[in-house]
């Protein structure tokens, strides 16, 4: 894995003043590093290209840009974690991904397996 982020990741919800849930910035963990890529497990993306949702509670289609991270082995990344990414050559561009889903991958005869994240930008 050739890392292309320094993330921190955050977690955690507080209630807001009308009762909502609202993430908080709790960093649990900083100097994580992580290669994030656009487009998930096979599939190929170009840097244009997204998939369009419909969003039936706001009542619209939406773009989202999805993504997928490698993290290196016993990272403690959770599913609901937001990772605050600065790219390692650029400090100044920040972007906060939320991780969907979080796999394993199959046992390597060479030693632990990477964490592969779903991610989808949610701030750039």
């Amino acid at each position: 894995m050739i890392a292309t982020h320094v993330c921190e990741v955050l977690r955690g919800t507080t209630t807001d003043a009308y009762g909502d849930e609202a993430d908080t910035d709790t960093v649990v963990a900083a100097d994580v590093l992580v290669s994030i890529i656009e487009g998930r497990k096979g599939q190929q993306v170009y840097a244009s290209q997204s998939e369009m949702q419909r969003k039936p509670v706001e009542g619209r289609t939406t773009s989202t840009r999805e993504f997928t991270g490698r993290a290196r082995p016993g990272t403690d990344i959770r599913v609901g974690d937001r990772l605050r990414a600065y790219r390692v050559r650029d400090q100044g561009s920040v972007s906060i991904y939320l991780v969907e889903a979080t796999y394993g991958a199959a046992g390597s005869p060479f030693g632990l397996p990477d964490l592969r994240m779903e991610l989808r930008l949610i701030d750039n």
